[in-house]
């Protein structure tokens, strides 16, 4: 399919381009696919290790392709089971084309290994990550028991190796709120359970703001237009309500943006401006 499509990588301008391919292995809350099975009555008396989407099989085929065309990939991966198979995969397409500095990503990653993040690395991997715990920490605790649970989306470990780390929120799966993914990065709070996994704080908030920002830029290999306020660059911007580098830490979710401007236009501006 991909060999037949009349659309090139990385066409487009800066509102709408062809990026890559998105593929996926397992599936979400509910069917990330574990190396151990999920917990209590969801883990179906230690049978249930949650969904493989994509058989292994199936999907190196494909990435063998997607690399072979001189595509770039990023995968869906949430369990660690999962994150094997992308690996695995990842690894081989490797050895006949090195993808090393060509942004191939993996999406989520919510449980992981420590031997993985070497593979990941090895592989020049981009991390694409959000905030799915701030609103659903009860749920995931369920499904997978407050050990995994507290240490899914392991921002802090997985920003030490020097990866390039790109914060984001999923929507419409859960509310599209920067605000919320920053807050939950600095603080590991939930909605409606306390703290999960307080030793995955993220302490520095240049690095959570530079996550959600330039970050992206680079992701999207766009960063010599977007992602920060420099010259020569377009002039996307918003005016907050607070200082993300210095209000507390309370008063993060609740924040807002008061103007955005795109391309140095004003496309919005809160009604309670005059």
């Amino acid at each position: 399919m991909i060999a037949k499509s009349p659309l090139k990588q990385d066409e487009g301008d800066e509102w709408v381009r062809m990026g890559g391919v998105k593929m996926l292995v397992d599936g979400g809350f509910e069917g990330g696919h574990m190396s151990a099975p999920f917990a209590g009555e969801y883990g179906k008396g230690g049978t249930f290790y949650g969904l493989t989407v994509v058989p292994p099989k199936d999907f190196n085929a494909v990435i063998k392709q997607i690399n072979d065309l001189g595509w770039r990939a990023t995968t869906h991966a949430v369990g660690d089971a999962a994150i094997d198979e992308v690996l695995d995969a990842y690894e081989a397409a490797d050895a006949e084309h090195p993808i090393a500095g060509k942004r191939w990503a993996i999406e989520h990653l919510f449980v992981s290994r420590p031997e993985q993040l070497v593979r990941m690395k090895r592989l020049d991997l981009m991390l694409s990550v959000q905030d799915h715990l701030y609103l659903a920490a009860p749920a995931l605790k369920n499904y997978l028991g407050m050990a995994r649970a507290s240490q899914i989306t392991p921002v802090k470990t997985i920003s030490m190796p020097g990866f390039l780390v790109v914060g984001g929120t999923d929507s419409p799966v859960i509310p599209f709120d920067p605000f919320f993914a920053y807050y939950h990065f600095l603080t590991r709070d939930t909605i409606s359970d306390g703290v999960y996994g307080a030793n995955e704080r993220v302490g520095s908030r240049e690095t959570l703001l530079r996550m959600i920002t330039i970050n992206y830029a680079k992701l999207t290999g766009e960063a010599d237009i977007k992602g920060s306020i420099e010259p020569g660059k377009l002039a996307d911007f918003a005016v907050l309500s607070d200082d993300l580098l210095t209000v507390a830490d309370a008063k993060i979710p609740s924040m807002k943006a008061l103007l955005t401007f795109v391309g140095g236009h004003e496309v919005f501006r809160d009604p309670a401006m005059k």
